[in-house]
């Protein structure tokens, strides 16, 4: 697995017409990754607080999960 922060054990590119999940745990605090009704994995730990989700889909085949300041909204 790189470094980079969009990384994960598990990551894997997406492709036109591929159906991407997210589940968002609450109580664990990490937010979990399907492709196609896959589990690809846990992309993010320790989530607390307040979350306003992002989710932009590129034309280089990726997915960016952010979190943005929820009073911006």
């Amino acid at each position: 697995t790189e470094s980079h922060p969009f990384f994960w054990d598990g990551h894997e590119g997406f492709e036109k017409g591929d159906v991407v999940g997210l589940l968002l745990d609450c109580d664990a605090g990490t937010l979990t990754v399907k492709k196609n009704g896959a589990r690809l994995g846990v992309a993010r730990t320790g989530l607390t607080g307040e979350w306003c989700w992002a989710v932009a889909m590129d034309d280089v085949n990726e997915i960016r999960i952010g979190a943005a300041d929820a009073g911006a909204f």
